[in-house]
C-alpha cells in the first residue's frame, strides 16, 4: 500500500506529466505516486483515468515497480476536491499468505450474499506481496460523493473482521489513499500485483498465485463494470445509516462523565497539540491523544486531522499506525492522565484541573 507523504517531484518528470485545468464535472482524475528505492514518495501528479497513454509512460518512468494511483477519483486535479471512492478492501498477513487468501474469499463471499454482488462485479487481485485487494468499482454502485463514504467502508471492515475476515486491513480508509497499480511489479517481493477472478482465488493455493505472479496477466480488466441494481440500494442506503451515525457520534461532545459542567482539554493534552514530538514517546502519544479524543466523543475523522497535524511536523515511519491508533481508541475510549509516560512529561499539575479532581478524589478516601 502507499503511503501518504508529500515529497520533491522525480527529477525529470515534470515536464512529461503536466495537467491542465479543466471545467469536466466527471469524477475521473486520478494521482498517480511512486515509491523511490531510497523510501521517499513522489506524488501529487494528477492525470485522467483514461490517459492511457500518460499512465503508461509513469510506469516507465519508474520500471514499472511500485508505482500507484490514488483509489478515489477527483472532480479536478486535487486532492482537496469532492472525491468518489469504489467499495475496497485490503487483506494482507505478512507471514502466512494463505491465510490471507482464506480471509479474502471469506470477504468475497460475505459481499456476494449481503449486498448480492455477482462474482464477475469483484475486482480481485493479488497484491504481489502479502496479501490481496478487493474492490467494487464505482459504476456497479452509482457511487456519488459523500462524506460518510469512508466511514461507511471503515465500520464494515470492521464488522467483517468480526465476521471472521481476520486479515482485512482497517486502516486504508484514508482520503489520500493509494494503491498499487495493476500489473506493476512489487520492490521487495519481485512479483507482480496481478488479476484475478473469483474462481482462480478460490481453487489455487497461495503458491500457485505467487507462481502466477511472476509475470504481468493480461491488461482488460477481468471484472464487469456494470451497474448491480441490488448494490445500488444497498449503497444508498448504507450511507444513509453511516450519516446517522456520523451525525450521532458528533452530537456526543458534552457531559463526559468526570469533567464537571462538560469536558476540558488537559493542559498535556493542551501542549502536545502545539509541539514536536521527539523520537521515543510519539506512538503512545498518539494512542493516548486518541483515547483521550473519543472519550470526549470526538469525531474520528477529526482525531485524524488533529493527530496528522502533529504527526507532519516531525512523521513516524508507519503512516498505517494513526489509522490503526483511531480504530483501537474507538473501542478503548479515556484519559490514562498522569499515569501515561507521554502525558506526564507535559504534565502541569499547578493548572491543571484533572490532577485537582485526582487529588481531590483521593483526599476523600
Amino acid at each position: 500500500m502507499g503511503q501518504d507523504r508529500h515529497d520533491a517531484p522525480y527529477p525529470g518528470i515534470e515536464n512529461k506529466m503536466t495537467v491542465t485545468q479543466s471545467q469536466n464535472k466527471a469524477y475521473n482524475w486520478i494521482e498517480l505516486a511512486a515509491l523511490l528505492p531510497n523510501g521517499k514518495m513522489v506524488r501529487g501528479h494528477y492525470i485522467r483515468r483514461d490517459d492511457s497513454a500518460g499512465i503508461a509512460a509513469w510506469r516507465r518512468c519508474f520500471l514499472n515497480t511500485n508505482v500507484f494511483s490514488s483509489i478515489a477519483r477527483h472532480g479536478e486535479p486535487n486532492n482537496n476536491s469532492p472525491s468518489i471512492h469504489p467499495l475496497y478492501a485490503d487483506i494482507d498477513c505478512p507471514k502466512d499468505l494463505e491465510a490471507a487468501r482464506r480471509s479474502t474469499i471469506t470477504l468475497c463471499e460475505m459481499l456476494m450474499d449481503r449486498i448480492r454482488l455477482p462474482q464477475d462485479n469483484l475486482n480481485i487481485s493479488f497484491s504481489g506481496c502479502k496479501g490481496f485487494h478487493v474492490v467494487v468499482a464505482p459504476q456497479v454502485l452509482q457511487a456519488f460523493y459523500s462524506p460518510h463514504t469512508l466511514g461507511l467502508y471503515r465500520r464494515m471492515a470492521r464488522r467483517a473482521r468480526d465476521a471472521g475476515v481476520l486479515h482485512i486491513d482497517q486502516s486504508v480508509y484514508t482520503r489520500k489513499r493509494l494503491w498499487r497499480l495493476v500489473n506493476s511489479r512489487h520492490g521487495k517481493s519481485g512479483l507482480f500485483k496481478i488479476p484475478l477472478i473469483y474462481e482462480e482465488l478460490r481453487d489455487i493455493s497461495a503458491e500457485g498465485i505467487k507462481l502466477l505472479a511472476a509475470h504481468p496477466r493480461p491488461e482488460d480488466s477481468l471484472a464487469r463494470h456494470q451497474e448491480c441494481e441490488e448494490a445500488v440500494q444497498w449503497y444508498r442506503r448504507a450511507l444513509a445509516a453511516s450519516a446517522k451515525l456520523d451525525a450521532t457520534s458528533k452530537g456526543q461532545l458534552t457531559n463526559v462523565k468526570g469533567f464537571r459542567d462538560g469536558w476540558r482539554t488537559p493542559p498535556c493534552i493542551q501542549a502536545i497539540q502545539k509541539t514536536t514530538l521527539p523520537d521515543g514517546i510519539r506512538h503512545q502519544a498518539y494512542l493516548s491523544l486518541a483515547r483521550f479524543y473519543r472519550y470526549v466523543g470526538m469525531h474520528p475523522a477529526e482525531i485524524r486531522e488533529r493527530i496528522e497535524t502533529i504527526n507532519n511536523r516531525h512523521p513516524i515511519r508507519d503512516p498505517n499506525y494513526i489509522e490503526r491508533t483511531i480504530a483501537w481508541a474507538s473501542d478503548h475510549p479515556g484519559f490514562p492522565g498522569c499515569n501515561d509516560e507521554s502525558l506526564r512529561r507535559y504534565c502541569r499539575p499547578e493548572k491543571c484541573f484533572y490532577a485537582k479532581l485526582k487529588r481531590s478524589q483521593n483526599t476523600d478516601r
